[in-house]
């Protein structure tokens, strides 16, 4: 009798977590269309013009020193991206928001004179309610370095005034609603060192090909109209960028889009023990 108890009571909790999980799916749906036909009506636009990387870094040829290939984590691509951009700035300054675990932070510093994180500390994720797992794993690939300077806090009520600094190189990977992502991107847009400075955004897509339309609202939202010819999307990731000089070849990619290059990858697998 008491199985056959368990067996409902663990049936219901199920079909309670699916029904949960189902409706955040649906409500994903929901707002990524809202978003996108805000996106057509105010700006005339689909989605960002696509650049292949291929434009970008030719000679691409990097190796990444920590990959998780966990929940939460950027492609591999991503990564590869923000490397690429830091080498081609001689001394270059890094500014990131939403750090988490440390991975895009660690795979840059080699090629960085300075990186400034902006991320949330313990205290602002137990006041948002994140679990206790979630907050074990913030910042454990950022070791002390000279090189990185931590402000701990929200992006949305940090005083960027503050930072008295430009940068070359500026990462936007923070909460990605529309109301954060804006706030995030009219603050880094005054952070540009020169003209050769870039800004990258984390999830512009939900996978390569994929735009999510509330993120791509809220850049076009967020910096000034006159500037949004200067926005594209870099292929075969999911991150959108700000050029200010690029004059090459883009496209507009459909789904799926064509297999015309590919990469090669070498995994070596190590524990974190190993890296500290």
């Amino acid at each position: 009798m008491m199985n056959i108890v368990y067996i409902f009571i663990s049936a219901c909790f199920e079909i309670l977590r699916n029904s949960i999980s189902i409706f955040r799916k649906l409500n994903d749906i929901i707002n990524n269309i809202y978003y996108k036909n805000l996106v057509i009506k105010k700006y005339g636009i689909q989605r960002l013009p696509t650049i292949d990387i291929i434009e970008l870094f030719p000679n691409l040829d990097e190796s990444l020193d920590v990959y998780t290939f966990l929940s939460g984590t950027s492609l591999i691509t991503d990564h590869i991206l923000l490397k690429s951009f830091a080498k081609k700035h001689s001394d270059c300054d890094y500014f990131e928001i939403g750090s988490w675990r440390g991975e895009s932070a660690v795979n840059v510093l080699p090629n960085c004179k300075s990186l400034t994180l902006l991320t949330l500390g313990v205290n602002e994720m137990k006041a948002k309610g994140f679990s206790q797992q979630i907050i074990d794993e913030n910042g454990i690939f950022i070791t002390n370095n000279s090189k990185i300077s931590y402000i701990y806090s929200d992006s949305k009520v940090f005083n960027f005034n503050m930072l008295d600094k430009k940068f070359d190189l500026i990462f936007v990977d923070g909460e990605h609603g529309f109301k954060a992502v804006k706030i995030d991107t009219r603050n880094v847009f005054a952070l540009r060192k020169d003209a050769n400075s870039n800004i990258v955004w984390h999830d512009y897509g939900y996978d390569t090909e994929d735009v999510r339309f509330e993120v791509l609202a809220a850049i076009l939202s967020g910096i000034p109209k006159k500037e949004h010819s200067k926005l594209y999307h870099i292929s075969n990731t999911m991150c959108a960028v700000y050029l200010e000089n690029y004059i090459g070849k883009t496209s507009i990619i459909s789904k799926p889009a064509k297999a015309d290059k590919f990469f090669s990858v070498d995994v070596k697998l190590r524990t974190t023990k190993d890296f500290f």
